[in-house]
Formats: structure tokens, C-alpha cells, sequence
């Protein structure tokens, strides 16, 4: 059902859909960008090119991007179950450790958002990287073993998998605890060797952890929680740990976005403390007796460290597409100890199969279920709204969405952001903008300003203030802060667009037509900035540059009758060598829909 999803707007269009990087499909030029890009606050070149791909084959249908999604999560449930088969040797118990991965319905955001391609797709290098490690491990038994060749491509599985997303960082980790179970190599090989083994692994982990973190510091990630305390990251990271295991075994309420509380309730953060720490003690001591208890809880533990609060990248508490990976270790204890609470049984193995397809097929029906809020945005968001409470975010991106069909109601979900959530960026300045709208120039002002005082890294809060200034008259006003958008965004066409068009009808021709400039070198496709390119060159005396551009405007619109008439005064001013003030002074100032704002 995940085919007939659309794409989501919240991500998707700054990933996907306008960057032109990504939708243009593969070309050479796009996977240098992609193999360097810091974009989106990470460094996930391989995942960046999978999309390329996709809009290669695919184009904006989205069917084709959910198809490669679906494809990556049935690869990884196969080479699970492959794994854990080649590991254990245990075949049913395996089988139901993948289904369980396959159809749970935790599985439905990283599978069904388009965007959480990384999942995935690191997840399908994470799966061949086991793969590669237990043949490596089985031909180092071995006198003549093919060690180097297992071992080299266990490695460069492992680096595809953090070029699709930094989370494999604790993979040597997971290697380390296979080791005691099932591969039973700290038993028979020195512990120093099996350490040694990794350090290249480590090494790796080091570097792309130190070019996530500046990927994220420029991105501004860190921001939004920065000023919340380690405690408080603490104690959310305990109760992370508590609430991802519930909603394993009771998968409900789940949803795009859980806003974050700032500080839990004493009660909750003693109790999950305690969970954790029993938890972790019990499995250290049974770790003879029970292996794979010992294995599964600290793989559960460990891979979760990257996103599980204690390094607050952003202000969700916790996240589903998170667990796509760390509850691996849960299925594992939570099937390998039934199957010994069951050793007993006389028909155990008849028992097995009929209650792993009862529970699979639960999964099926739960995750039918999940997959039916992943359609659109709007029910995702709708969705969001209904499960949890306080979700500024989600009341701010249904806002968004359903702006186009009901204003009004964006306008009270805009407000009811601001109201749980002061200073939320963007929700002030989607406020600002629907008061804008609406001719409420005050109101927009301070809500333009209180969205940049909390993201100082965005142009946009800047340029609704020039504006609403310009139409308030107040032009010096409007000036300092369409300089300070175009400081903040040098990249953006409307920032100099603006700029540009009051530099000129405040006289300052020359300081104008830089930006002008600029806005033509943005937009070689748009007629307009030529035109108005042009008419400040001509008033500012350059003749020939100014044919140049009107000539340009021409070419490209044929039809466009300003640029066509100042065309032809410009040619005969030339002709007759005229000054060119004899003719601007019959010129229209420039427009300012030289873009589309």
C-alpha cells in the first residue's frame, strides 16, 4: 500500500523535489556534489545517489521512489534471516526474527517516507557487511581461509553503509558482541586479536563522526537544544529507552513527529532508569547461561546511542525510523527466549510455527494499518495531531498544508504553534506570513522578528520584513533588511531581486545593479531580471550593456512587449547617439517579478 503514497512535503521537498542537484538524476557533476555535499545537516553521498537515480528512472512519480524503498526493507528482511541462519544455524527461529523485521509496524516510517531512504538503504550495507563478517569468520577457521577477501569486503560494506547514513558507527561494536555469540570467537581466539581486528573499523567511525558533527553544527541541528541541560538529555535518553521497547510490544500511537517535554516527570525518569540499569545488570550476569539475552540487550542499547538524545540533534524526544536497527536485538531475545521457555514442550516446534505466523500476522494487520496515515501529508500530520499532545510542529506543517484549501484554519494552526511554542522559527514566520497576507502589517512585523531572532541563518523572516516595510512606506527600514536577507543568502533571487529594485528607486543606480546582476546569473531562464537589468544600465549610462540585456529579455520571451519597445528606444538612442537619459526618462522602473517570490 505504500506505493500510493504521494510525496511528503516535510523534508521532501528541500531533499527531493527542488534541489537541483538531486531532481536532475545522475550526472557526473551531481555525484561530485553529492560525494562533498554537507546539505540537510549530513554526509550521505551513496543516499544522495540512490535518489538521483530514482529521478533518473522515475521522474516526480512517486510510485517508483516508494517501489525502491520496499525493495531496499524486503533485501534487508531476506538478508537477515540469511545471517542469523549462517550464524545460528537456527532456521525457523531466524525466519521469525526477519518476519518480524519485515512487517513490523514500527518498520512503516522508515519505509514509507520517501525521504528516510538512508534507513534503508545503510541498513541494506549493514546486512551485507554481516554477511561478508560471518564468511570472514568461517574461513579464518579454516588453514587457507579467504580471510583478506571477506575481510576487505566486510569493510568496504561497512563504508557504504556510513555513506548512506552515519548511524553504522557503532557496527565494529555489534561485531565485537557477535563475537561472544553465536560466532563463539571470544572463546577460542585472544581477546587482544578479535580488538585488533576493528581498530581500521574505528578509525573509519572516528572521522565520519567528526564530519557528521560539523555537518550538523552547519546546519543548525544543534541549535534548537542547545541550551537544554545534560540531565535533562539524560533523562530523556532513559525514558527514550523505555518507550521504544513499549511501542515494540505495543505498537500504538505511532507518528510522524513526538514533540520533546524539555525535562520528564521524576516518576518516569526513575522508573526507566531502573528498567535500563536491571535490564543491563541481569543480562551481564546471565551472559554464560544466555547468550544471546547478554548480545540482543546491548545491541538494542548500543546502536541506539547515535539518536537516542544523549547528543540532542533537534527537539523530537524519539522517533520510530530510529528503531529500525537497535530492535533487531529485542526480536532477538524476545524469540530466542521463547524458544527456550519452550525447550520443554512436546510438540515445540508445531507451537513455534503457529504462533510466529499469529504474530506475523498481527504485524500484517497493524502495519496495514500504519501504512493507511503515511498517504499524504495532511493525514500524516492529521495523524500526528490526534496521537500526541502539544505537537507545535505538527500543528505548524498541517498549517502549512492545508494553506492552499482553508487560509483560515492555517492561520489558527499557525497560532496555536506559537502559543505551545514562543519563538518556534518557523511557526512564527508562517504566522508572519499569513498575517502578511491578510494586510496585517504590524502584527507580521513582530512575528517576522521573532522568528529571526531564533534562526538568524535564515533569510526568509528578513525579506517579509523588507517587504512589509516597503509597503508601509518606510523604505530606509525596508532597505537594511533586504541587505540583511542578501547577507544571510547571497544565493537567493528574491533577496536581490528586492534589493535591487529599491537600491534603483531610491537613486542608487549603481549600488542596484550589482544585484540585478546577480538575479539574471540566478535565473538565465527569466526574461524579466534581463529587462530590469537593463533599465538600470541604461540609466546608468551603459548603452551597449543594456542592448545586450533587452536583446537577451527578447530571445528568450518574443512576446515580451516592454522588453521588445525598450529594445528598439535603446537601438535608435544609439543610432542617433543620443544621451541616454533622452530616452530612460520614458522607462519603466524595474519589477519586481523578475521571480516568482
Amino acid at each position: 500500500p505504500s506505493l500510493r503514497g504521494q510525496f511528503m512535503f516535510y523534508d521532501e521537498n528541500g531533499y527531493l523535489l527542488v534541489n537541483p542537484h538531486v531532481n536532475s538524476g545522475l550526472s557526473w557533476s551531481n555525484v561530485v556534489w553529492a560525494l562533498f555535499s554537507l546539505d540537510h545537516s549530513n554526509w550521505f553521498p551513496l543516499t544522495w545517489m540512490s535518489h538521483m537515480l530514482d529521478f533518473q528512472l522515475f521522474g516526480t512519480n512517486p510510485w517508483g521512489h516508494h517501489l525502491t524503498n520496499v525493495l531496499f526493507h524486503a533485501s534487508n528482511s531476506v538478508l537477515l534471516f540469511l545471517v542469523l541462519k549462517r550464524m545460528t544455524g537456527a532456521l525457523w527461529r531466524s525466519l521469525i526474527v526477519a518476519g518480524l523485521s519485515a512487517l513490523h509496524p514500527l518498520r512503516v516510517e522508515s519505509v514509507a517516507w520517501i525521504s528516510e531512504r538512508k534507513d534503508v538503504l545503510s541498513t541494506f550495507f549493514w546486512m551485507l557487511a554481516l554477511w561478508t563478517y560471518a564468511l570472514f569468520v568461517e574461513e579464518s577457521r579454516k588453514k587457507y581461509g579467504k580471510t583478506k577477501t571477506f575481510y576487505g569486503l566486510t569493510f568496504l560494506f561497512f563504508f557504504f553503509g556510513l555513506m548512506s547514513k552515519t548511524m553504522l558507527v557503532t557496527f565494529p561494536c555489534v561485531l565485537l558482541l557477535l563475537d561472544f555469540w553465536p560466532l563463539n570467537r571470544w572463546n577460542i581466539t585472544n581477546c587482544r586479536r578479535l580488538i585488533l581486528e576493528k581498530i581500521p573499523f574505528f578509525l573509519v567511525v572516528l572521522i565520519i563522526s567528526k564530519i557528521s558533527y560539523v555537518a550538523q553544527q552547519r546546519g543548525g541541528f544543534m541549535k534548537e537544544m542547545a541550551s537544554l541541560p545534560l540531565e535533562a538529555r539524560v533523562e530523556n535518553a532513559l525514558v527514550s529507552y523505555a518507550r521504544y521497547l513499549g511501542k515494540f510490544f505495543f505498537p500504538s500511537d505511532l507518528c510522524i513527529y513526538y514533540p520533546h517535554p524539555g525535562y520528564w516527570p521524576g516518576a518516569y525518569v526513575l522508573l526507566a532508569a531502573l528498567l535500563v540499569v536491571s535490564l543491563s545488570a541481569f543480562a551481564w550476569v546471565v551472559r554464560r547461561e544466555f547468550p544471546y539475552l547478554f548480545v540482543g540487550w546491548f545491541w538494542y542499547i548500543g546502536t541506539a546511542v547515535p539518536v537516542i538524545g544523549l547528543e540532542q540533534l533537534n527537539s523530537q524526544s524519539i522517533a520510530d525510523r530510529y528503531t529500525y536497527v537497535p530492535t533487531l536485538g529485542v526480536a532477538i531475545i524476545a524469540v530466542w527466549g521463547l524458544h527456550a521457555l519452550t525447550a520443554r514442550w512436546r510438540h515445540q516446534a508445531k507451537a513455534t510455527l503457529l504462533g510466529g505466523g499469529l504474530l506475523l500476522c498481527a504485524c500484517v494487520a497493524l502495519t496495514r494499518f500504519e501504512i493507511g496515515f503515511w498517504k499524504d501529508g495532511e493525514t500524516v500530520w492529521k495523524r500526528a495531531l490526534a496521537v500526541t499532545k502539544d505537537n507545535y510542529v505538527a500543528y505548524c506543517c498541517y498549517g502549512i498544508i492545508i494553506g492552499q484549501t482553508d487560509p483560515d484554519q492555517s492561520l489558527v494552526d499557525f497560532q496555536e504553534s506559537v502559543k505551545i511554542k514562543p519563538g518556534f522559527a518557523e511557526a512564527e514566520r508562517c504566522l508572519a506570513t499569513a498575517l502578511h497576507q491578510r494586510g496585517r502589517l504590524d502584527e507580521a512585523i513582530l512575528h517576522y522578528q521573532a522568528a529571526w531572532n531564533s534562526n538568524p541563518d535564515d533569510d526568509r523572516p528578513q525579506f517579509g520584513l523588507g517587504v512589509a516595510y516597503a509597503q508601509k512606506g518606510e523604505t530606509d527600514e525596508a532597505l537594511l533588511h533586504f541587505q540583511k536577507a542578501v547577507a544571510v543568502c547571497p544565493g537567493s533571487e528574491n533577496d536581490q531581486n528586492y534589493l535591487g529594485i529599491l537600491l534603483f528607486q531610491k537613486g542608487r543606480i549603481s549600488e542596484a545593479i550589482p544585484h540585478l546582476q546577480k538575479v539574471a546569473e540566478l535565473r538565465p531562464d527569466n526574461p524579466a531580471a534581463f529587462n530590469n537589468l537593463g533599465i538600470a544600465l541604461i540609466k546608468n549610462g551603459q548603452l551597449d550593456e543594456a542592448i545586450t540585456n533587452f536583446q537577451e529579455a527578447v530571445i528568450l520571451a518574443p512576446d515580451f512587449a516592454q522588453a521588445q519597445n525598450n529594445l528598439a528606444m535603446a537601438l535608435n538612442a544609439r543610432q542617433q547617439v543620443a544621451l541616454p537619459s533622452a530616452i530612460s526618462t520614458n522607462q519603466p522602473a524595474p519589477s519586481n517579478q523578475a521571480t516568482n517570490p
